[in-house]
């Protein structure tokens, strides 16, 4: 059954996004700090997949455009945050929107689709004018052998010895539902051909993500001539 988002915040849910428990206020202020590192003062901004804004308490910014596909929380959001821009939009669905720094946060390893995967990734690049910041995971969070052994185990429980074997010897990189892993370096190209170069890979403290950090590329009157 594929995941509803909108169901899943009208049940009260949030968008904290991680299989690890972490204190939440030093993991944002971190990534908050990566972005003053590279982009200095983040006043402009566009955020896909801004979910419920947990991210942006105790921050401001001039000009805010946020993209998430419930429509529940982006009314939520729009009574909280009037002077902010909201759309409810699927990720993939590119919008007339543009803005020095693109934010996408903890969403790209919850599409299962690639075709989708690489959309998005596309209008991330149609979006900035300057800088992308991606937070997203840069290990396989199940490739541990924790997460194997307990996969292994709710699998034995469930009578699927099979596929508990298969959980301990390979571990897995989707969940079939709700998450799925991808070495994000694979689609850097993506990016890059549309004209961004990763600048920067950040890892957080026991984490098994980074922040991969883009910037346009500049292009010379020389090669514009030539």
């Amino acid at each position: 059954m594929e995941f509803s988002w909108e169901s899943h915040y009208k049940g009260g849910g949030s968008s904290t996004g991680t299989l690890i428990p972490i204190d939440l206020t030093s993991d944002y202020a971190w990534r908050y700090s990566i972005m003053q590192k590279y982009a200095g003062v983040i006043n402009h901004v566009v955020d896909v997949g801004c979910g419920d804004l947990l991210f942006w308490v105790g921050r401001d910014c001039c000009t805010y455009t946020g993209i998430d596909i419930s429509q529940s929380i982006i009314e939520k959001n729009r009574s909280t945050h009037p002077s902010w821009t909201f759309h409810a939009a699927s990720a993939d669905m590119r919008l007339p929107v543009s803005d020095n720094i693109v934010l996408c946060f903890d969403m790209l390893f919850h599409i299962l689709s690639d075709a989708v995967y690489e959309k998005i990734l596309e209008n991330l690049a149609h979006y900035s004018n300057q800088w992308i910041f991606i937070y997203t995971w840069s290990e396989n969070p199940w490739n541990s052998w924790r997460s194997r052994l307990l996969g292994a185990a709710v699998r034995l429980k469930k009578g699927r010895i099979q596929d508990a074997w298969t959980m301990l010897v390979q571990g897995m990189e989707t969940d079939g539902t709700y998450q799925k892993y991808r070495d994000f370096q694979k689609y850097v190209p993506i990016l890059e051909t549309a004209g961004f170069d990763l600048i920067a890979v950040e890892r957080p403290p026991n984490n098994s993500t980074g922040m991969y950090v883009f910037k346009k590329r500049v292009v010379s009157q020389d090669t514009i001539d030539h």
